[in-house]
């Protein structure tokens, strides 16, 4: 897969992904136009620091479905550099990493509103921000003052779809006898044939 070039922008979507689901994708879309980034980079997570986030599938199954939910769609890439960086996998080091790997590339930092109220529990946050800015999907109207104790100069609110869907309900609605049509509800069509064939999440 191409790389970010010298000079480009490029937003940094990280997570478990665990599935992707069309929420992910609708927010780096959105984002992406908003703020005229050259692509996103989709992080997924090698070893989550929350206990609370461990995965299901494994990590080469969720980057398969990765793969899969973004073979149509220019601009958005995979990285599987946390499969070289420190374990548990923070942040702070992925980005660190980044930058590395790609010198004169400006990155940002995409997460959802939804996330925000926990960015305090991450490991060291402050440097987060001192390394990259954080780009927030939010519902149409809210404001930067509604989110009280951060650094306002270091975050951009940019107002996204708003798609209710998480990963963990899309688990609990996978059983035997669900149908590939109940499924392409909430992830990309050829994620969710994959997810049946292999039997994920039951």
């Amino acid at each position: 897969m191409p790389a970010p070039e010298p000079g480009e922008s490029w937003g940094v979507l990280g997570g478990v992904f665990d599935p992707v689901h069309h929420g992910h994708l609708a927010l780096a879309r959105d984002i992406r136009t908003a703020c005229r980034l050259d692509g996103v980079l989709f992080v997924p997570t090698f070893e989550p620091p929350h206990r609370s986030a461990r995965p299901v599938a494994g990590y080469l199954d969720r980057v398969e479905m990765l793969d899969l939910a973004l073979q149509d769609k220019s601009g958005f890439e995979i990285s599987r550099i946390e499969e070289t960086t420190s374990r548990p996998s923070y942040t702070l080091d992925t980005v660190r990493a980044l930058k590395a790997a790609h010198h004169d590339v400006e990155f940002s930092f995409l997460v959802g509103a939804d996330n925000l109220d926990q960015l305090k529990t991450w490991h060291e946050w402050e440097k987060i921000l001192d390394e990259v800015r954080l780009l927030v999907g939010c519902r149409p109207g809210a404001a930067i003052n509604e989110l009280p104790d951060l650094p306002a100069d270091r975050i951009d609110l940019v107002e996204t779809s708003l798609v209710d869907l998480s990963s963990t309900y899309v688990r609990s609605r996978i059983k035997p006898g669900l149908s590939l049509d109940e499924l392409v509800r909430m992830v990309p069509s050829a994620v969710a044939g994959y997810i049946l064939q292999r039997k994920l999440y039951r």
